[in-house]
């Protein structure tokens, strides 16, 4: 599994994923068969003085939920320069993803910047990887959402079957465009 990772919206206590959950939702969907997960961070995620937002708790949340998962991270990176985070995930892949197909490698394109999810995407592409985006909702999330979410399976698509990516943005807009009308 391959993503990156969003700076922490605000503290964590021991066991609480908070904007980080959808990494959680991805260990829990392919864990028969998850060995490693490749995390993609920034400058400053790393560099956080504040020791509840530092990357180095989100290893410790992976590590304790799953020991058996081998956790690598990134040398931080400007997510917002294309050609570093390119390089740096082709450097990721070469260096820790020997042995493993194309159909193995999983690039979760939900969290980070919106570049690192396009530069992920683009990764997804050759030999039939897989691309996966978790759906996020807010704590105070409506009954609504908490319906549609237990019912929708988080899919891996073939980055050539992005309709199920759209409709899940489609269904996020069309959830706050209810909520600012209520």
């Amino acid at each position: 599994l391959i993503t990156g990772v969003s700076f922490l919206s605000a503290d964590t206590e021991e066991g609480d994923w908070k904007n980080w959950d959808p990494i959680r939702k991805s260990i829990d969907k392919h864990q028969k068969t998850l060995k490693k997960i490749l995390l993609i961070v920034s400058n400053e995620l790393v560099n956080e003085k504040n020791e509840k937002r530092n990357v180095s708790v989100l290893v410790n949340l992976i590590k304790s939920y799953k020991p058996n998962i081998d956790v690598q991270q990134s040398h931080p990176i400007d997510i917002n320069n294309f050609a570093i985070i390119n390089n740096e995930i082709e450097t990721l892949i070469t260096a820790n993803l020997q042995g493993l197909t194309d159909q193995q490698l999983i690039f979760n394109i939900t969290g980070s910047t919106a570049l690192v999810s396009a530069v992920l995407t683009l990764h997804a592409i050759p030999g039939g990887r897989g691309a996966e985006y978790v759906p996020q909702y807010k704590d105070d999330v409506s009954a609504k959402a908490a319906n549609y979410e237990s019912k929708v399976a988080v899919p891996v698509i073939p980055i050539t079957e992005i309709d199920d990516l759209f409709y899940d943005f489609l269904f996020e807009a069309l959830l706050k465009r209810s909520e600012q009308k209520s």
